[in-house]
């Protein structure tokens, strides 16, 4: 190998071993003097090899033709952008507008957006490229060059992707015009479209090396096909609705559907201001993605079990549900989407002035009459109707704590197979002494049965 190769080829294991270094090294405080040291060794071999390499002679293009170039391949780029993103886009997935929060946070995410932009595109055409050809033809040095860029933006294997196609087309803009401007312009407006619209699970945030790593697990689980499903779900306007439609009820569903506990008063009211400055989806991720979230183990079926939906929807074998083997029971915490206490000996308390529970039945035994079995006990003496699927079913009156059994038959038209919503509405429930709970009925079981022949 001549010295005229060898240079270049040291050069550029150099600083590949630089850029990983800075990349990979973890980012705990011991490992930033070293990271540092790093940078700086890789920015001196930068200038040494450019002075080695001497100023390009190549004739520049024109500024009109230079510009026009790089602006119709950007809106290229961009257009294929959006175009995959609607194939790969979930009904929750949101724009990231974090940045508009005041206009010191604007200018300085758009100033870093175009610093990284212009240090990126200094290292991919004035030393990779350029020192890649020097040992290769023009194409092959461009799609080597390409090759270490995309890697460089590792572990998102799509971003990788996504920057080694952009990175010959930014190759191809320089070769033709010499002029840097543009390249970097284009290369800051493209990485700000995908900062705001691309999912997190796909280009992990634009981070790449020991930044991307310690989010990993975040990234992994939400490309999940189990966590998917599950935020597909809890951000539907049809969960929302079987909540009550609003979001005290929405965040109480949620703090019982992934994190398997009901929410404090103070973290509800928080989460309840929160989801306002937000929106419903980005609740929903930040629940899911916790700390307890992550710890109470996998979302395989967690929610699909006992699907909260509106009534009429069909349960599949694909998509099975709990179904209760003979009632409803206080201790069984899933079924009871709002308006329950937590359970407590033997009972569980009715809190709002309406409680509503999920009553999932495999198959509905046409033509014949149904008879609903409520077993409560009450605050004081209560009336209480029974509403199923937005249909009043019966109106019973109990009075005293020890559990009291009353039913009432209806017609099997008005269930569905798969969810029902159950209400119980309890008009003259009210708090008590320190209480805060407009507590109504001690719930104990409830059931839904076809009448026995012969009844």
């Amino acid at each position: 190998m001549t010295a005229s190769r060898a240079r270049p080829l040291i050069e550029l294991l150099a600083m590949n071993a630089l850029v990983a270094l800075d990349l990979w090294l973890p980012w705990d405080a011991e490992f930033q003097p070293l990271r540092w040291l790093a940078r700086a060794a890789a920015a001196a071999l930068w200038i040494l090899s450019f002075r080695r390499r001497g100023r390009d002679r190549t004739k520049v293009a024109s500024a009109g033709r230079a510009w026009t170039e790089a602006a119709l391949m950007t809106a290229v780029i961009a257009a294929i952008l959006i175009a995959w993103l609607t194939g790969t886009r979930e009904s929750y997935d949101e724009p990231a507008l974090t940045f508009l929060g005041s206009t010191s946070t604007l200018a300085t995410w758009s100033f870093r957006r175009f610093a990284l932009a212009a240090l990126q595109q200094l290292f991919l055409q004035l030393f990779f490229f350029a020192v890649l050809r020097e040992v290769l033809r023009p194409a092959p040095a461009a799609l080597a060059a390409a090759t270490l860029f995309g890697l460089c933006h590792l572990p998102s294997t799509a971003l990788a992707i996504a920057t080694f196609l952009a990175a010959l087309v930014w190759i191809a803009l320089y070769r033709r015009s010499r002029r840097l401007a543009p390249v970097i312009l284009s290369h800051a407006i493209l990485a700000a479209l995908a900062s705001i619209t691309v999912p997190e699970r796909l280009f992990y945030e634009l981070r790449a090396g020991a930044r991307a790593v310690e989010s990993l697990p975040t990234y992994r689980l939400l490309a999940g096909r189990d966590t998917r499903a599950l935020l597909r779900q809890v951000t539907s306007d049809d969960y929302f609705d079987a909540h009550g439609g609003t979001d005290r009820g929405y965040l109480r569903a949620l703090f019982r559907d992934l994190l398997g506990r009901p929410a404090a008063p103070d973290e509800l009211t928080r989460w309840i201001e929160r989801t306002a400055h937000t929106s419903r989806p980005a609740t929903a991720r930040a629940l899911i993605t916790s700390a307890e979230a992550l710890a109470a183990g996998p979302f395989e079926h967690r929610l699909l079990d006992y699907r909260p939906l509106k009534p009429g929807v069909q349960a599949t074998a694909g998509e099975p549900l709990r179904y209760p083997a003979a009632s409803i029971a206080w201790v069984d915490g899933p079924y009871f989407l709002e308006g329950f206490s937590i359970a407590e000996q033997n009972l569980r308390w009715t809190q709002e002035l309406i409680a509503r529970l999920v009553y999932p039945i495999r198959r509905v035994a046409r033509e014949r009459p149904y008879v609903v079995r409520l077993t409560a006990g009450a605050h004081g003496r209560q009336k209480v109707e029974v509403v199923l699927n937005g249909k009043s079913i019966a109106r019973f009156e109990l009075e005293g704590i020890t559990p009291q059994v009353r039913t009432a038959r209806f017609d099997d038209a008005l269930l569905h197979p798969g969810a029902n919503i159950v209400e119980l509405r309890i008009p003259n429930a009210a708090p008590t002494g320190d209480d805060p709970r407009h507590l109504g009925l001690a719930f104990v079981t409830l059931s839904i049965q076809p009448v026995a022949e012969g009844e």
